[in-house]
């Protein structure tokens, strides 16, 4: 599917794409984004163990901390319509969505219903969020949809299957997500339409499929393939068509991300002990 343009001790790099470290080592990294400036932002731990939000220039290798609180973080996702961060975090034992503009401690939830959300993304128009959610009785983390305008909650995914890392296409057309059923071995990707129908699906017999994310232009997606001991990123076009490992690793690869011209894609790198570096692929 590829020609090898190198060999190093981090991996191996498709032809026609060149590897840049943007910056390391973090512990514990997750959750890598792109903000509208151009700069990414993740969660890392700091000295005291608490996940964080940083921020960082990839052209200066720079890092900030943005968050210094107490409060346990599991993910960051953005409010595209408003450009406003939003962070899935654990308030009183039970996982909630809030707006990085609020204080923390006192925000409400992005979803005004009685039930726990996380990993909440806003599509661009800003009328729809899709969320991982679970309501008291369910076993499952399902896929939800939330329309801001009429105050409506959908439940799209199968209640027998856990879901996760719920993403929409720039034009909000399509919704990518990562989708798993009880008797399934590896993790799949699934792609929908706004109103649930099927559109795609990626499956793999050796390899779990997660983290999917698109391109600016609305025509691509990255993805990673994982398995003990090798993790492969990955681009297709979105009817699934033209599929190219670009880059492959012993080390575990994860949340690949689309910078908004197009023209690179971060991804972070962690070894067995959980340090983290992030890099970029430029194509060439």
């Amino acid at each position: 599917m590829f020609v090898y343009l190198c060999t190093s001790s981090r991996g191996q790099l498709a032809d026609f794409w060149i590897e840049e470290e943007v910056a390391g080592t973090f512990a514990s990294a997750s959750s890598l984004i792109w903000d509208p400036t151009e700069h990414l932002l993740f969660l890392a731990e700091d000295e005291q163990g608490i996940a964080q939000v940083f921020r960082i220039d990839p052209g200066s290798g720079k890092s900030e901390k943005l968050t210094n609180d107490t409060i346990s973080k599991i993910a960051l996702s953005f409010d595209q319509a408003n450009d406003i961060l939003l962070i899935s975090l654990v308030k009183a034992g039970k996982k909630t969505v809030i707006r990085h503009d609020e204080n923390i401690p006192n925000a409400e939830p992005l979803i005004p219903r009685q039930l726990q959300h996380e990993q909440a993304h806003v599509n661009a128009k800003g009328n729809m969020a899709a969320f991982i959610g679970k309501e008291e009785n369910e076993r499952q983390w399902n896929l939800y949809t939330y329309d801001f305008v009429y105050n409506n909650l959908n439940k799209l995914g199968s209640t027998n299957a856990d879901h996760a890392y719920p993403m929409w296409s720039p034009n909000a057309d399509l919704l990518s997500f990562e989708s798993r059923q009880p008797d399934e071995s590896f993790t799949k990707l699934r792609v929908i339409h706004w109103y649930g129908k099927i559109h795609l699906e990626i499956a793999d017999n050796d390899y779990h499929i997660k983290q999917a994310s698109w391109s600016p232009n609305n025509q691509w997606l990255a993805y990673v393939m994982e398995n003990y001991g090798s993790s492969k990123l990955v681009i297709c076009r979105k009817n699934g068509t033209d599929k190219t490992i670009i880059y492959e690793s012993s080390r575990k690869i994860s949340y690949p991300v689309w910078s908004a011209s197009g023209s690179s894609i971060a991804f972070m790198l962690s070894d067995d002990n959980g340090q983290t570096k992030i890099y970029q692929l430029f194509q060439h």
